[in-house]
């Protein structure tokens, strides 16, 4: 044959090469068409798709959106089956060859769109790219494969070779296929399957074989290993291009510029990453921390590879929206330069355990760091408990003795700090003048709902809890929650949410959302469980409860009291964002009123008590009773003043207080303060702005209202029964259930007396808003009266100390440390019997057992008895002289003060005050007029009816 008719049919001949082309499109095309790939494929191995040979700069997302790279994820995740189905025992033996007891592998999740299979081939080509194993596995498979799915795989190669090389995805891919996998680092010196293949390959080529040799395991990943894996790289590489067809021979030029190529990169990373024994594990925490810049290749040749933090790599790692990793940086960075440890601050750690990604990813910024224990509780070396208690109490007495001399001396912000070691006190006669027999459930669903939350949030959870259950709308979950405590099973937190779904209906806002995680508690509350008292439970809320009420005057030893004491033990402030609770548990045989503590939360209990008990005994008035709880409260304002005045903290960050919720809790206008609020506590709001909301917010400030009704159905010959007070409690639950200014309220079976006869009545108490109108109660309760043929009801607001004008009626108001049954109630009686007070109602709880409709089925004929409530009422002493009225209520206010007194001293009596109300009394003759004109007229006022200055005359009081 002649040349020209061999050179037509040689392989490198055009001729040649169209034959061969059309070969390949006729076999080839129609089965990349169906799987989706581009037909030119068929033609040209090397192809690349307009929209990739389009782009200047081929990202991650382009490719992952490109229909034929799309595919070929697809593909190759169809020819996976076989390696996924065996990779589960491919990975338990690869864990036993490398000495580690799981496999290092996870599973990947199942790709669904064409986004994923996308994502799929980005992530396996990466991973082909940067593990030698994984290359070694490809390259046989490929072997063996079918042309379309060779051509699928050369493809992606292709296409992923577009990426900028050292991109920060790309790392991530870089360093999870080498030098986060340790049995890369074995295999780079290793792999004899990869070390022959090339010796076959580069024949007598020696420099490269014992280049590739002598890639031991025994150094640093550095220049040699470097070599080796480059070598290793572009011998696979090469051939899957020689199995797809887009290369005609094997290029050993090529293979040894890249050797050259990547051992410049291998010296980068120097001997940063140590890989011999139990250091491999710290070999892949050091690989996961080298960061390659986006700038890519330098001059030098070199890529830009650097160690960095381990938070730095963590905060990466975890921060779900990738935008915002450089804020959280800066974030992190920020807080921790404003507590430098030279200014007394303890080193701030930021916590890179994975238990630390929910709070990172909730606020990016919100207390990522390693919480510090406060410890105060433990000696310094050398110092026994004994004397380290003995020095902490010392150290308080000398405190508040120095305070005291400040006082003494004129000092103005000293005698500020004394003036609140009344706060219990005062918190609890406010807690009681504002909420009644309605404080117990108030406090104890304060204290349930307090985990978690802000003082704001919390004060907004209870009440909007009260508001809820006093309406009914609770009564499935409560009942759900007393099925489940029945029946003994957990209430713990792996027990109750599955999914983060509850597994049995909780209580939820109007919105449907729980209240945080304590919907079980605050159910538990209402319910009255949430008191139990038992070895192991944290005493902070019980113990916060208890003073609040007057059950105990133990020290409650909060963030403050724990700042205060650490700062006495000679130890270093802890960050704010990094303090956690003061720890501390209840140990054996305690009980409530007294607590026994363990731990810093016990040790502060004990030096306060015998603080003030030295103080007390020496004589220092503070200004109050010298109880540990009064002396927690100043040490609580010393603190806060220390931090205030060093600018440790801001109103925002001392946590809110209860007294300051309880000034909006009456506000006519909650969510207009809710909005004023967030004005002012956001950091980047303008001054101007902030006056402006803090001037308007201030002018919303109301405390809450109560009122309470006098009524009963009992006539001389007939003693209503449970269904009858039911009937009636539900009459004027139809009234204050629509109210919106009503916040909550009981109407729950009572017994007292009236003019000296026993009566069963209905202990009506409602808390509303500033803007309250008493009108539709009022009407409700005068028609309850005529129904009932009652001679009298009244109605009674409390009047707040400072808002007195000296016309109000006197009264009384006694609690009880816990529910009482009757016969205490009795003593109680028999006290006031010998004083000539002949009228009182038993205040009760409200617990869901308490309530008239429950009582209809249990049988129960009164609440649980939580106190008990008097006062005078002119209108129905004949002896009254409307013209000495003033002169009248305070000799009364003075029986009554003295009488209380006398009450206070029975074991039991937590709290008895003299209390002013606002009452106005309807009688049998008034019903109809009242009912009439006159009471639409009368009740536009705040208060309804005769008026206390209105000149009282002598009325039918009935028969």
């Amino acid at each position: 044959m002649s040349d020209e008719y061999n050179n037509l049919f040689s392989p490198d001949s055009d001729f040649y090469k169209s034959r061969e082309a059309a070969h390949n499109y006729t076999n080839l095309a129609p089965i990349l068409e169906e799987k989706g790939m581009d037909t030119s494929f068929a033609v040209d191995p090397n192809f690349i798709p307009e929209p990739i040979d389009a782009t200047d700069e081929v990202t991650d997302e382009v490719l992952v959106n490109e229909k034929n790279f799309q595919t070929v994820g697809r593909i190759m995740y169809a020819m996976d089956k076989e390696k996924r189905d065996r990779a589960r025992e491919s990975q338990k033996t690869l864990a036993n060859i490398q000495g580690f007891s799981e496999p290092i592998a996870k599973p990947a999740s199942i790709p669904i769109s064409d986004v994923d299979f996308g994502r799929y081939a980005l992530e396996q080509i990466g991973f082909f790219n940067y593990n030698m194993a994984q290359m070694g596995y490809d390259t046989v498979t490929m072997q063996k494969a079918e042309p379309y799915q060779r051509l699928a795989f050369y493809y992606g190669m292709n296409a992923y070779d577009r990426l900028k090389n050292f991109t920060k995805a790309g790392t991530a891919r870089f360093f999870k296929g080498v030098l986060s996998d340790p049995s890369t680092y074995f295999g780079l010196g290793a792999l004899g399957l990869v070390t022959r293949q090339l010796a076959k390959k580069v024949g007598g080529k020696n420099v490269l074989l014992n280049l590739i040799k002598n890639a031991g395991i025994a150094g640093a990943v550095g220049g040699v290993e470097g070599a080796a894996y480059g070598a290793m790289d572009n011998y696979f590489r090469q051939e899957i291009g020689l199995e797809a067809g887009g290369r005609k021979e094997f290029d050993f030029n090529e293979l040894l510029k890249t050797a050259g190529y990547s051992a410049a990169a291998g010296t980068v990373l120097g001997g940063s990453i140590p890989v011999l024994g139990s250091a491999v594990r710290q070999a892949v925490d050091v690989a996961k921390r080298v960061e390659i810049d986006d700038s890519g290749m330098v001059g030098s040749g070199l890529p830009p590879i650097k160690i960095i933090s381990k938070e730095e790599a963590h905060i990466k790692k975890i921060v779900k929206d990738k935008t915002k990793v450089k804020e959280v940086i800066d974030a992190v960075n920020r807080i921790k330069s404003n507590y430098n440890e030279a200014d007394g601050w303890a080193k701030l750690e930021l916590n890179t355990k994975d238990s630390s990604i929910k709070i990172l990813n909730k606020d990016e910024v919100k207390k990522p760091f390693n919480q510090i224990p406060y410890n105060f509780h433990t000696p310094p070396e050398g110092v026994s408990k004994e004397q380290h208690l003995t020095n902490i109490t010392n150290e308080i007495v000398k405190d508040i003795k120095e305070l005291k001399a400040q006082a003494d001396a004129g000092d103005v912000n000293a005698q500020s700090i004394l003036k609140n070691s009344n706060w219990y006190e005062t918190m609890r006669k406010r807690l009681r003048k504002e909420y009644g027999g309605l404080g117990d459930l108030f406090v104890d669903v304060l204290g349930a709902t307090s985990a978690q939350t802000t003082v704001q949030q919390n004060y907004k959870n209870t009440i909007d809890i009260l508001s809820r259950y006093s309406r009914g709308d609770f009564d499935t979950e409560i009942n759900a929650y007393a099925k489940r405590k029945k029946e003994g099973k957990s209430f713990s937190a792996k027990d109750i949410y599955v999914n983060k779904k509850p597994v049995f209906p909780m209580i939820t806002n109007a919105a449907g959302k729980l209240y945080n995680a304590n919907s079980p508690a605050a159910v538990a509350a209402i319910l009255d469980l949430f008191r139990e008292v038992k070895r192991g439970k944290k005493p902070k809320t019980i113990n916060f409860m208890s003073n609040l009420l007057g059950l105990s005057n133990q020290a409650t030893i909060d963030v403050w009291a724990a700042r205060y004491l650490r700062k006495k033990a000679g130890l270093s402030r802890i960050p704010p964002v990094a303090e956690q609770g003061v720890a501390g548990e209840m140990l054996k045989d305690t009980e409530l009123g007294n607590l026994k503590t363990g731990s810093s939360f016990g040790f502060g209990q004990q030096v306060i008590e015998n603080a003030a008990n030295i103080l007390k005994k020496e004589g220092i008035d503070i200004g109050t009773d010298l109880k540990p709880d009064a002396l927690q409260a100043v040490l609580w304002f010393l603190e806060k003043d220390e931090w205030t005045q060093n600018g440790w903290t801001s109103k925002l960050g001392e946590g809110g207080s209860l007294d300051l919720e309880a000034s909006f809790g009456g506000s006519s206008n909650p969510k207009r303060v809710e909005e004023l609020r967030s004005i002012i506590n956001k950091i980047d709001t303008p001054e101007n702005v902030k006056l402006q909301a803090q001037e308007e917010l201030d002018s919303l400030q109301a405390p809450v209202d109560r009122f309470m009704l006098g009524v009963s159905a009992q006539r001389p010959d007939k003693i209503p029964s449970n269904v009858e007070q039911a009937e009636m409690a539900a009459s004027f639950d139809e009234v204050l259930r629509n109210d919106e200014t009503v916040i909550t309220y009981q109407a729950n079976n009572s017994r007292g007396k009236f003019m000296g006869d026993p009566e069963r009545s209905l202990n009506v108490e409602f808390v509303v808003r500033s803007n309250f109108n008493p009108k539709d109660i009022t009407k409700r309760l005068i028609e309850i009266g005529k129904e009932k043929n009652q001679d009298s009801v009244f109605i009674s607001k409390v009047v707040p100390v400072n808002k007195t004008t000296g016309k109000e009626r006197p009264g009384g108001e006694i609690y009880f440390v816990t529910r009482q049954d009757e016969t205490f109630l009795d003593q109680v009686e028999a006290i006031l019997k010998a004083k000539n007070i002949d009228g009182f109602t038993a205040i009760t709880d409200n617990r869901s057992k308490d309530r008239v409709n429950v009582q209809v089925q249990t049988g129960e004929k009164i609440a649980g008895i939580t106190g008990v409530r008097f006062q005078y009422i002119p209108e129905f002493d004949d002896t009254f002289d409307a013209n000495n009225a003033a002169a009248k209520f305070d000799e009364m206010r003075e029986l009554y003060f003295d009488v209380l007194v006398e009450i206070q001293k029975l074991t039991g009596v937590s709290q008895a005050d003299v209390v002013d109300y606002d009452t106005k009394v309807f009688f049998k003759g008034d019903y109809d007029e009242q009912l009439g004109e006159t009471i639409s007229k009368d009740a536009e006022e705040i208060q309804p009816g005769r008026a206390n200055d209105e000149e009282l005359t002598d009325t039918d009081k009935g028969s």
